[in-house]
């Protein structure tokens, strides 16, 4: 802080001056107040009066530091080019299941089965929409159309694909042994499928269409091992042979000449692979338009059975003086109402043996495997088994 302390000479000349301004102002740079309020520093000195008679007020000398102007400069961080990939959407289509009739194994008619084929029941039309008749020509100059007088059930086929017939070789071979043309199946068999009575036309009243659908067969396939073939089978004297063993191996598929189209009477039987369930074995029905007490069927008739494991008739055949030896892809099967008699007979070979599983889906074990020839009832009889050929038909189909 300067203080200006002047010569009263100084200070009289400046009071007297006529252009004089406040001495306190011009002189200390202070601030004249009224007397006796001065909050300065320095307060009521006279010799720094001021000419309004009040006091001059001089304040501490302020130093103002220099005002230092900071720039900050903020450099942009290094700029990350992150590329995000597209994102890809995956559309779940929604689980639909199909129509019923597209699904293997599923019954249409869900009524209460009955028993027995050889005096047995018969059955309600498309209880067993899967089972086929397979038909030949009755001569050398029928032609290939399901009429009595053209064409004759001779046994039975099931659907397991949508171009495909299970059956057994047995069948093929005498359905087509009467037609002429060497007994060729191509050019002497047909299927009917969503048939119930082979005496008569089904028909769907409600569509106003024919129920039954007929199949001409473009490819026939007996297995490899069995013992006759189209060009080595003698009718009827091969059948007269009882050495011929007609049992084993006994299997054939026909390949149909278009796509079966489902429906209410007509489906799919499941196989080995399309059921994960496990099988009942008790919760078994064979079918098949065979002849029965009163002569010959021409409405399906059904059967319970039991099927039994090919593993345990060996054990029988084994340990006990049965008989019945266990051939090549065969196995047997017990009828439940063995009482009351049942059998196999004449015209129910290559007929159904299916089998319920815990989900209520019926799956192909079996086909009948040759009809008995004296139809008399019996608590067993022979079957085809399908699950041992599982490979055989699946090598062929593909």
């Amino acid at each position: 802080m300067k203080i200006y302390i002047l010569a009263a000479a100084i200070c009289t000349l400046l009071v007297n001056h006529v252009l004089a301004q406040d001495f306190c102002q011009d002189v200390s740079g202070g601030t004249c107040v009224a007397k006796g309020t001065c909050s300065g520093t320095l307060a009521g000195y006279q010799i720094l009066s001021c000419l309004t008679g009040g006091d001059c007020c001089i304040l501490p000398e302020t130093t103002t530091p220099p005002t230092t102007t900071t720039t900050t400069t903020t450099t942009p961080a290094p700029t990350t080019t992150t590329t995000v990939p597209p994102t890809t959407t995956t559309t779940i289509p929604p689980t639909t299941t199909p129509p019923a009739e597209q699904r293997c194994g599923v019954r249409s008619n869900t009524q209460p089965l009955l028993s027995r084929i050889f005096g047995g029941n018969e059955t309600t039309e498309c209880d067993w929409p899967w089972q086929v008749s397979i038909r030949g020509k009755i001569s050398d100059s029928s032609n290939l159309v399901p009429t009595s007088d053209q064409t004759s059930h001779f046994c039975n086929g099931v659907i397991i694909a949508d171009q495909w017939i299970l059956t057994t070789a047995s069948c093929v071979l005498i359905a087509a042994a009467l037609g002429g043309n060497g007994g060729d199946p191509v050019n002497n068999v047909i299927v009917v499928a969503g048939d119930h009575n082979t005496a008569g036309v089904s028909i769907n009243f409600a569509a106003g269409t024919l129920q039954e659908k007929v199949f001409t067969v473009v490819e026939s396939n007996i297995h490899p091992e069995y013992k006759k073939n189209v060009s080595t089978f003698k009718f009827p004297a091969d059948l007269q042979d009882t050495g011929i063993d007609f049992e084993s191996n006994n299997i054939a598929l026909l390949k149909l000449n278009i796509p079966v189209t489902y429906s209410n009477c007509v489906r799919k039987a499941c196989l080995l692979s399309e059921t994960s369930q496990t099988i009942i074995n008790k919760d078994c029905f064979i079918a098949g338009w065979g002849r029965s007490e009163n002569g010959d069927q021409p409405i399906l008739k059904e059967a319970q059975v039991e099927l039994a494991s090919r593993v345990v008739w060996e054990f029988i055949h084994r340990v006990t003086s049965n008989p019945d030896p266990v051939r090549a892809l065969t196995t047997y099967a017990i009828f439940v109402n063995a009482v009351a008699g049942g059998n196999t007979c004449s015209g129910d070979d290559g007929g159904m043996l299916v089998c319920k599983d815990a989900a209520g889906v019926w799956s192909l074990e079996g086909l009948i495997n040759r009809d008995s020839g004296t139809c008399e009832p019996k608590a067993k009889f022979l079957v085809t088994d399908v699950t041992a050929a599982y490979p055989w038909i699946m090598t062929t189909i593909s």
